[in-house]
């Protein structure tokens, strides 16, 4: 009876937002110098064993995801902006049923003051909580994987020079507390946004000319040792990402990063790198519009050495490959840590009509590295992870409303433990703004 109860609240609320966004909307959202908006995007997210691997663990889970915002700016002059923004995210379980709901808690998502033509000259200051995305997000784009999705800011520092047209600098100081300690709370629900203190600097040069990008980077990051977390960490990561068309309708990515530095008493050196070529292939609706072909490697640590050869994501540990998969990742090091890793990946997107768009990827999964053989999870002796395939089917209804129903599947290799099971994970969205 319960689940049937639950199953209706959620059911109610799909048909309810839906009905909300399909008519007009007519919110004021200010004036030049003073702008509101809101977002509400609500997800229900199902797996059976994404985590476990294992039909008997008892690791299923269905919830009700909400997140609602309340984004507020002011432009007190042209040059200076003022923003602030307040988030709640709440889940509401079918599976397990005995999670009890929690509101949880209303925090500072957004909180910043940028600064424009600061002396008159092309440099732009922003100070406060704010969000940071370079490139496509391989080694900066979420400052709080723990919280998932709800957030992905940065307290930081940040300053953005244009040198000339199609050449810029940023610089910014990044510093990450374990606990939300700047700003204050409502309903306060002592949540962990990352597993320790993380204090950062980046320099991030942007380049770009005709219809090719260069970028250049070097990030360092210190990682403070706690009681739970006793090894401390100082990574240092240059980096250089390209964009280039090779012919009218082919264009090759690629991105690659060095680490050097240390991990407790062990010397850590590692790297990354992933590619692509995409092929637009200009052809009518309902056949592929794109077709990608690219491939992702990420050093694993071999602990026959005493150095640590293992990728560290940085502030890269969010669900770009994979919304599912980062789930998997949790037993084997943390959420979202990229590491380890070697995929050759195939994708294409096909526009099933003006305004659905069809996405599928299959990812061949393996390891530089096998698993520990001391650890139950993975568990394996090998290094194939296994073959992941996605299918993603997106709704853009108007300005105000969009949606879509992702699934995924994943069938594990020997990297896992004998006889370990395949997982399903399925998403649907509906997100409101305006």
């Amino acid at each position: 009876m319960r689940v049937k109860l639950k199953l209706a609240v959620a059911g109610f609320s799909v048909i309810a937002m839906g009905s909300i966004a399909g008519s007009e909307i007519n919110a004021q959202v200010g004036s030049e110098r003073l702008q509101f908006s809101f977002t509400h995007r609500m997800r229900i997210e199902t797996t059976d064993r994404a985590v476990c691997l294992d039909a008997d663990g008892g690791c299923g889970t269905s919830y009700l995801r909400n997140r609602m915002s309340i984004k507020a700016r002011t432009f007190p002059t042209r040059q200076l902006e003022l923003t602030a923004q307040l988030t709640n995210e709440f889940r509401y379980y079918l599976v397990p049923e005995n999670v009890d709901f929690s509101f949880h808690e209303i925090f500072v998502d957004l909180m910043y003051v940028r600064w424009d033509s600061v002396a008159n000259v092309p440099l732009a200051l922003s100070v406060g909580r704010q969000n940071l995305t370079f490139g496509e997000g391989f080694v900066v784009m979420d400052g709080t994987p723990l919280d998932g999705s709800r957030s992905v800011c940065f307290n930081a520092a940040r300053a953005d020079w244009t040198i000339a047209l199609g050449h810029s600098l940023s610089l910014v100081y990044v510093n990450q507390p374990v606990k939300d300690k700047y700003l204050p709370l409502i309903h306060d629900q002592n949540a962990r946004l990352i597993e320790q203190p993380e204090v950062a600097a980046i320099a991030y040069y942007s380049s770009s000319w005709k219809k090719s990008t260069l970028q250049a980077y070097f990030i360092h990051k210190d990682v403070e040792s706690t009681a739970d977390y006793p090894v401390g960490r100082q990574i240092s990561c240059p980096g250089v990402r390209l964009q280039v068309p090779i012919a009218s309708r082919i264009t090759l990515v690629g991105e690659g990063a060095y680490q050097f530095g240390t991990s407790g008493e062990a010397d850590q050196r590692a790297h990354g790198a992933y590619g692509y070529t995409e092929y637009a292939t200009g052809w009518p609706m309902r056949l592929p519009k794109t077709i990608t072909v690219g491939g992702i490697h990420l050093t694993g640590d071999d602990i026959t050495t005493k150095d640590d050869e293992g990728w560290d994501p940085l502030f890269g540990r969010w669900p770009k490959w994979s919304e599912s998969y980062i789930y998997t990742q949790i037993h084997e090091r943390a959420v979202a840590y990229w590491t380890n890793l070697t995929s050759v990946f195939l994708r294409t997107t096909v526009p099933v009509a003006t305004d659905l768009l069809l996405s599928l990827d299959y990812h061949h999964l393996t390891a530089p590295q096998r698993p520990d053989p001391q650890r139950d999870f993975p568990g394996g002796s090998g290094t194939h992870r296994g073959d992941l395939f996605i299918g993603k089917l997106s709704y853009q209804m108007n300005s105000h409303l969009s949606g879509h129903f992702l699934f995924e599947k994943f069938a594990p290799g020997d990297f896992y433990f004998a006889d370990a099971d395949c997982y399903g994970w399925v998403r649907m969205e509906m997100m409101l703004r305006f």
